[in-house]
């Protein structure tokens, strides 16, 4: 089936952690369409790994417009609507200018070259801003312990919820989080979890998870 992503509704799947010869973690980000047929068709879109000597990371999925903002100072939306206006208006000096001062000259290309100078000065504020903002924070998260790790992972997810709850009318990210941490020495621990019970009233719940365990 061609095209398949224009039919078929798909989710996101993030695979993270150690690989058995692994020293340091990896990730990758998988679109998932389900099957057609007994095939099960998925795509990946990105991936990254953790190298020696190199700075932290902070990636974010799905809706990730906030943490956008805070890892590099500015969120995608607020670039693509700087880059739309800014276009608009570097054709609209061009052409203003044409008209005034060269009314019969024509060219042919100014799309082009008005999109070539936009992409470049782009580049240049956006690395600006860049170094600014994400490498301090690559290089504080390097080094942070872990308990930090999962409470900045947490907050950032918070923000994004925060902003969705006060901002739009169907809230995408919400509710209580789960945070969970993955390191190499002792594999999967869960930091925060929720229940579908409370807790407190289910002693005998958690009393059969420790026995199983010792079995």
């Amino acid at each position: 089936m061609n095209h398949y992503d224009r039919y078929l509704a798909n989710t996101g799947i993030v695979i993270g952690g150690y690989g058995t010869h692994d020293y340091y973690p990896s990730f990758e980000l998988h679109n998932c369409f389900g099957f057609l047929a007994d095939r099960f068709i998925a795509v990946q879109e990105r991936s990254k790994s953790i190298e020696r000597g190199s700075l932290g990371v902070i990636e974010g999925f799905a809706q990730d417009n906030m943490i956008d903002t805070f890892r590099f100072g500015i969120g995608f939306d607020a670039y693509a609507h700087v880059h739309r206006a800014t276009q608009k208006a570097l054709t609209q000096v061009a052409e203003k200018t044409l008209k005034k001062y060269s009314p019969d000259t024509s060219v042919d290309d100014l799309k082009e070259l008005i999109s070539k100078e936009l992409s470049e000065g782009q580049a240049d504020w956006y690395e600006k801003v860049r170094e600014e903002h994400y490498a301090p924070l690559a290089r504080v998260i390097s080094s942070l312990p872990v308990s930090d790790l999962a409470a900045l992972a947490k907050s950032l997810v918070e923000l994004q919820s925060l902003k969705e709850r006060v901002t739009r009318d169907s809230e995408s990210v919400g509710g209580p989080i789960d945070v969970a941490v993955i390191s190499k020495h002792d594999g999967f621990v869960w930091i925060e979890r929720k229940h579908y019970f409370r807790p407190e009233l289910n002693p005998r719940f958690f009393s059969r998870i420790k026995s199983e365990k010792r079995q």
